[in-house]
């Protein structure tokens, strides 16, 4: 048994256990896969044997060889799935130990996530203390994970979520609240509207209306008034509507494919060979066309002119740029074999910077590898080294891209999802997938799929 293993049980459940009790054939099996050199051939024998493992001793190896210090974070998921499928009581209160007490986040991450999987009596308790951890990743994951149980009585945990002083905490919330499915939530989420601005208002607007299959838009009130009329139709009369007088702040980006409210936003835009593809260009609406001639004549006539990905992307994500709100937060990247930035930080909006970034892809020609997974990592860590764990920087990913995976990076579909839904588990970052032509829905699909629920916007 290593020296992590050992502290993972003396530590957290204040016994010692013979490192006889260990077992050894796993371990063995362990070792073996993980030697394996192809991602895929490593991944399928690690899955076959971590099948059927149970106990403590199993769960402390689990944690110690796959999930501490994978190679991958598809191999960390492949040990998270063996730990959500553990019975033995022991063993699952050890991963709720792991969540509530141990110092690495990215293991706490893990373990937080197994708990929302977990179906054992008694798991939730160490979610709910998770949910006020004072680390506020912790409780942004804690909260992402609560969202996915049935068990009704976190719904307080949740709700004291929605007042949580961090916006991640609050946004984790939000779609936990929704992910239960409960109308209930209705009326908490419609007063958090009145008081929020940025990404998050649009965040409940899409919640209010995956809660209750209206379109309603940024209104309170409206939602408000529905929710009262289900009420009244059953056994319960709902409270009355008041109009607060509140108004929705107005959009950050107002452009033919996206209405943001969104402060703290990167725009990312493949650039790599796949993109030199030809596409058909669709016509646009009556009142798209409008609001690309409102961004500049000259943008409709490229979309008109345009024949590649590239050419009819670069067209919409300019458009963006025009509409960007002065004073918001934004960057531009770009990708093909490695990633770009035309400022490498977040930068205010203003004449000048909106010019800066349009130049720069607008010089920009298709070609090289498309590292979607390289952006990826530098767009939630521009420093590469701890993307679960850095500083915030944006809230919203704007993707333009067909999704294609190319070397250098990962060109494992499972790894590079993965990845992503974990750290944003942390993060709550917000991914707008915008596919164009013909795209690889197995990778954009997931991502916009959250943690945190995004949403793609189709090219019409």
């Amino acid at each position: 048994m290593s020296r992590v293993a050992s502290l993972l049980l003396i530590v957290l459940l204040g016994v010692s256990v013979p490192g006889a009790a260990a077992d050894a054939s796993l371990r063995r099996e362990i070792t073996s896969a993980l030697k394996e050199k192809d991602d895929d051939a490593r991944a399928l024998a690690l899955e076959r044997a971590l099948s059927g493992a149970d106990g403590v001793a199993a769960a402390t190896l689990i944690l110690d060889r796959v999930v501490a210090k994978p190679k991958s974070e598809l191999e960390r998921s492949i040990g998270a799935r063996a730990l959500a499928n553990m019975a033995e009581p022991e063993a699952v209160a050890l991963i709720g130990r792991v969540a509530v007490e141990t110092g690495d986040l990215a293991v706490r991450a893990a373990a937080i996530e197994v708990l929302g999987d977990q179906r054992t009596a008694g798991t939730v308790g160490a979610l709910q203390t998770a949910a006020r951890d004072p680390d506020a990743r912790v409780r942004a994951a804690a909260l992402t994970a609560l969202g996915r149980r049935d068990d009704e009585d976190h719904d307080l945990v949740l709700a004291e979520g929605l007042l949580d002083a961090d916006w991640r905490v609050r946004s984790a919330a939000i779609w936990g609240l929704v992910d239960g499915g409960r109308l209930s939530a209705v009326p908490l989420l419609t007063n958090r509207m009145r008081h929020e601005g940025g990404r998050l208002i649009d965040d409940l607007t899409a919640a209010l209306t995956d809660l209750t299959g209206e379109r309603f838009g940024p209104s309170p009130l409206r939602y408000e008034t529905w929710w009262r009329e289900q009420q009244e139709n059953g056994t319960e009369r709902g409270p009355p509507t008041t109009d607060a007088g509140w108004d929705p702040p107005a959009p950050t980006i107002d452009a033919p494919l996206l209405t943001s409210r969104s402060e703290r936003v990167l725009f990312v835009l493949s650039t790599g060979d796949s993109m030199k593809e030809e596409v058909r260009v669709p016509t646009l609406s009556d009142g798209q066309r409008l609001k690309l001639m409102a961004a500049g004549e000259d943008l409709a006539a490229d979309y008109d002119e345009a024949e590649t990905k590239l050419e009819l992307a670069r067209v919409h994500l300019r458009a963006m740029l025009r509409s960007l709100r002065d004073g918001v937060q934004f960057d531009v990247a770009t990708y093909a074999a490695s990633p770009a930035f035309a400022f490498g930080k977040p930068t205010k909006a203003g004449t000048a910077t909106r010019k800066k970034a349009e130049a720069r892809i607008a010089r920009l020609s298709p070609g090289g590898g498309s590292n979607l997974s390289g952006l990826l990592t530098r767009a939630f860590d521009p420093k590469a080294k701890d993307p679960i764990g850095a500083a915030p920087t944006y809230d919203t990913i704007v993707l333009l891209s067909d999704g294609r995976l190319a070397a250098p990076g990962s060109t494992s579909r499972p790894e590079v999802i993965a990845r992503v839904r974990r750290w944003s588990r942390v993060r709550q970052v917000r991914f707008i997938v915008i596919p164009v032509g013909i795209s690889d829905d197995a990778v954009l699909g997931p991502l916009a799929s959250g943690p945190p629920r995004g949403v793609v916007r189709s090219i019409p």
